[in-house]
């Protein structure tokens, strides 16, 4: 298997949108909601995201300043058409 490191890529959580995808604790999430706090004290924005895990469907959060990097995972989706099982011919 691949190493996950290589699997990821760095990007600005600024620059993250809803539907889009980023790891949670080490586990690839659908965005589903971001809430930005506005400039604060400390200077920068502050994304709040809400996501789903797109293997288990649970449920994740995430704080992260919009000018820290978060891994965004490479997502390939991919559709197939079952046809046969174990000699049995499925009608199509």
């Amino acid at each position: 298997m691949a190493d996950f490191a290589s699997l990821v890529v760095p990007t600005k959580a600024g620059d993250l949108r809803i539907g889009g995808y980023m790891c949670i604790d080490s586990r690839p999430s659908k965005i589903t909601d971001i809430m930005r706090s506005k400039t604060g004290k400390h200077g920068s924005v502050k994304c709040h995201f809400i996501a789903v895990d797109i293997f288990t469907d649970k449920k994740r959060e995430h704080l992260a300043m919009s000018t820290v990097n978060v891994d965004v995972p490479n997502v390939v989706k991919r559709d197939f058409q079952l046809v046969n099982i174990d000699g049995m011919i499925l009608n199509t």
